[in-house]
């Protein structure tokens, strides 16, 4: 899609320009995506303003639309933002309000995610935010939401953050339900993917793009119900892939149905392997025998990011760390298992500049900019292309600039294994998820949360779902066995009445048995 700076409206084109900055290429092509209406998967490397670009749209609409009604049209939530690490969310709010607050926009932005308040959750409740950051769990709450339909019936956009980390295995599958979910309770919502890994766009573009009711795979509907239910209808048998230019396998929509924007490549990484002085162990996970080289480079950074793969790792890593600290260095310690309020609390003290590294395992290798960070460093192998392509791009969180990693390998093994996945980050060889069917065990989470939403219509469902990437080869059959198995508990425990959690009304829906269920399963989920 071709843009110009003057798709950028003057009041967005003077706060660039105040800044120093010129609107990059692919955030004016997001820009024009968005006036058009169009889905959209941007792949840009890591520091190329991705999530600017993706917010733009968003922000320009609101901008536009002027003060927010108390009530009525365009009170509800206008963009959502799923991220798959509750740190993340509170990274891009912390950047996101620099345009609003520079620009002066009248624009009400939060998070949620599973260390959010019941205070703060009801608040959010009566009083939608524009914008709504928050995670794929959080996601599948909301579908389970009484009065779900109207809360989101306003929705405008949403942005997918490091789709490539989402859009696979049973967390995939349940955020493409509850994607199908939004769309039918807002027809006109946008769907918007970034990434800066993405082996397969097409892929991605398939996942990404709502299913069409009309052009579904005929296979899937070869056995519908009658409304009595009575005697099944065979329909036309024609080849999977007629109704339009799909994905390979798995994909939802037409990839045609999403725009696809690439950004320009950025400065490529600069990676050494530690090669230490030490002995070098023959087997191990720990990198117990670099731990003084670890220490010398993190004297010799800002700020570094030291991942480790597990959490017991980092634990381990920081204490040793600790015991030759002679300079006092202000070294934290950053993962899951932590209490969110020493999590905020190292990630405050990182956004200030107040530490010098930071041991962490996943919950920091996603998207957040960390502008002080001039040095990761990766304990053991990585483990995947991907993955320290994504945690080499905290460093150095510039486009225009190198950033610098240095992998550490935890045994002599690991020393090949580190240098394979230097040679495949410079070849842009990245490692991918394989294709696969949508779970039935995570279709049954997602009935079940629908049914505690509101009544719903076995056809309605059932055509919603096949629309959606990993489902769109579910048979009728295969939905009414997951239906009764929500309903009865399957064969082995249809005599137990405590699994029997939804009911068939006299009009023929389904619903919650009963509110008990209804707040267990809400618990449960989110």
């Amino acid at each position: 899609m071709e843009a110009d700076a003057s798709t950028l409206p003057p009041l967005f084109a003077d706060w660039f320009a105040q800044r120093g900055w010129s609107p990059r290429r692919h955030q004016l092509e997001m820009v024009a995506a968005g006036k058009a209406g169009l889905h959209a998967l941007l792949v840009a490397p890591t520091g190329g303003g991705k999530t600017l670009a993706g917010f733009l749209p968003s922000l320009i609409d609101l901008a536009e639309r002027g003060p927010k009604p108390a009530t009525g049209p365009e009170s509800g939530v206008h963009t959502l933002y799923l991220s798959p690490l509750k740190a993340l969310t509170t990274d891009v709010e912390r950047n996101l309000m620099t345009p609003i607050r520079e620009i002066g926009l009248n624009i009400h932005v939060e998070t949620r995610t599973g260390d959010t308040k019941q205070s703060k959750r009801q608040r959010q409740r009566d009083f939608p935010p524009d914008i709504l950051l928050t995670t794929p769990e959080q996601l599948a709450l909301f579908c389970a939401w009484e009065g779900a339909r109207s809360y989101f019936a306003d929705l405008q956009c949403v942005v997918l953050d490091e789709v490539h980390a989402i859009w696979s295995g049973k967390r995939g599958d349940l955020l493409s339900l509850g994607l199908g979910r939004l769309q039918s309770f807002a027809p006109q919502m946008r769907r918007v993917g970034l990434s800066a890994t993405i082996e397969d766009p097409d892929l991605i573009r398939g996942w990404l793009a709502p299913g069409d009711a009309d052009a579904k795979n005929p296979s899937t509907a070869s056995r519908s119900p009658s409304p009595q239910g009575g005697e099944e209808t065979q329909a036309d048998l024609s080849p999977p892939h007629a109704m339009g230019r799909r994905t390979a396998e798995g994909g939802g929509g037409a990839v045609d149905a999403v725009t696809l924007v690439r950004g320009d490549p950025g400065a490529p990484a600069v990676i050494d392997v530690l090669i230490s002085e030490g002995k070098v162990p023959w087997a191990g996970h720990t990198g117990q025998h670099a731990i003084p080289e670890v220490y010398a480079a993190i004297q010799r950074s800002t700020l570094a990011l030291i991942f480790v793969n597990t959490r017991w790792q980092s634990e381990f890593v920081f204490q040793q760390l600790w015991a030759i600290n002679d300079d006092n260095l202000p070294i934290g310690l950053h993962h899951g298992s932590l209490a969110a309020e020493q999590r905020r609390k190292i990630e405050a003290a990182m956004a200030r500049g107040d530490l010098r590294a930071v041991v962490c395992t996943s919950t920091l290798d996603l998207g957040i900019d960390w502008g002080d960070v001039d040095l990761v460093i990766q304990m053991a192998a990585p483990k995947g292309s991907s993955r320290l392509v994504q945690r080499i791009g905290r460093a150095n969180h510039r486009l225009d600039e190198p950033s610098r990693a240095l992998l550490v390998p935890a045994s002599r093994f690991e020393m090949l294994e580190c240098q394979a996945a230097r040679e495949a980050v410079a070849a842009n060889a990245f490692d991918w998820e394989p294709i696969h069917i949508g779970t039935l065990d995570t279709l049954a989470q997602h009935v079940m949360g629908v049914g505690c939403s509101e009544p719903f219509d076995m056809q309605a469902l059932y055509d919603e779902i096949i629309g959606c990437g990993p489902y769109r080869d579910l048979t009728w059959e295969q939905f009414e066995e997951v239906v009764d198995f929500v309903a009865t508990g399957g064969y082995a425990l249809r005599t137990y009445d405590r699994f029997a959690r939804i009911v068939r009304t006299q009009d023929g829906r389904w619903k919650v048995r009963n509110q008990q269920i209804a707040q267990r399963h809400r618990m449960n989920v989110g």
